[in-house]
């Protein structure tokens, strides 16, 4: 048995799930060829069929005492959350959620829809190679799955959205509103910025975090207490959200800022002159001719912006640059450690 552990251990998920279909396959195929004899094939399609069932009841149970949803826009702050939850003796009724993708970029149009998914999927495909990879992973925080679960989702949960102040949770924060308009239960909404301002002690104002991720892990544990009693929304603030959602589903932009206070639809070029300056200011702090890593790039521009706008994006609008040649570049494609680019004068 302990050499069995050891093999099982050293195989990934997708192997085991493989192997185990396959063995299924075969001794469903033998228990068909036999008819009615039994066989050692008939008692493994007994045990797996009970095994399965017993899965179902257990997942059943499970989810029943996990009556409170936790929504979130971000996979590590998801992860963030399970963990202060644990700390807190909240994690066993606690299901957090999280959307894997970044509002703040690409078409939203119809994204309640499957239309709308799919088009956004493809221009995001099209633009960001690794897309394709990424959407198999998670499946259950992709976008069609997360938008089905929020409508059909049972009165007797109680629902908790987090968000932050930027383009992409404010989107998120409207879609997962719209999408629950049909259900009658209480929503509760926790601008973990507006939170965190409001406990900062002086000196630390002028930290304003503009995405959970920023906020110090045992911060978090502290806002979460204090936002526990925070009232719900009212059917005021429920209707205005859902009207903002359905003007920005109607809209065709690619590109959202949060600025002040506001969620604001921008080209998709907004950022382009900046990013040719801030390669040539790097590239003058070195030789003349010299190349500048392209992650380099990309992080002044997220820290300069101080948007959630991802560093995909940034890869995608310098691969733009490049093709329009305003910048060259040296070394190959695919990963931001892997090339450099340098204005193009």
């Amino acid at each position: 048995m302990a050499i069995i552990e050891k093999e099982l251990v050293e195989l990934q998920d997708w192997e085991i799930r493989q192997f185990l279909r396959k063995v299924l396959e075969e001794a469903h195929s033998t228990a068909e060829h036999r008819g009615i004899q039994a066989s050692d094939e008939d008692l493994l399609l007994s045990k797996w069929g009970a095994f399965v069932e017993s899965s179902r009841q257990r997942r059943l149970k499970e989810e029943e005492s996990r009556n409170h949803i936790h929504l979130l826009f971000s996979l590590s702050d998801a992860g963030s959350l399970k963990v202060t939850l644990g700390n807190l003796g909240r994690r066993r009724e606690s299901h957090v959620l999280a959307f894997d993708t970044l509002l703040s970029v690409g078409p939203i149009k119809g994204l309640e829809t499957e239309e709308g998914q799919r088009r956004r999927k493809e221009w995001l495909m099209e633009r960001f190679p690794c897309h394709m990879h990424m959407d198999s992973m998670n499946l259950d925080s992709r976008m069609d799955r997360l938008v089905a679960f929020l409508t059909r989702l049972p009165e007797h949960h109680q629902i908790t959205i987090y968000c932050s102040d930027n383009a992409h949770d404010q989107i998120g924060l409207r879609l997962a509103v719209y999408c629950l308009r049909h259900r009658h239960q209480p929503i509760h909404v926790v601008n973990m910025t507006q939170q965190f301002s409001a406990m900062a002690s002086p000196n630390e104002l002028p930290f304003h975090p503009y995405a959970i991720g920023h906020i110090p892990f045992d911060t978090l544990e502290q806002l979460l207490k204090q936002t526990a009693t925070l009232p719900p929304l009212t059917e005021e603030q429920r209707a205005q959200y859902e009207l903002d959602w359905r003007n920005w589903s109607e809209q065709e932009g690619t590109l959202r800022l949060w600025q002040n206070g506001a969620v604001r639809s921008v080209p998709e070029h907004y950022y382009d002159e900046n990013l040719i300056e801030i390669v040539d200011r790097l590239q003058l702090a070195g030789t003349e001719s010299s190349y500048v890593r392209a992650g380099r790039v990309v992080g002044e521009a997220m820290e300069s912006w101080g948007q959630l706008i991802g560093d995909s994006f940034v890869d995608y609008r310098l691969w733009t640059l490049i093709s329009d040649g305003k910048l060259e570049f040296r070394g190959l494609p695919g990963a931001l450690y892997r090339y450099s680019v340098k204005v193009r004068h």
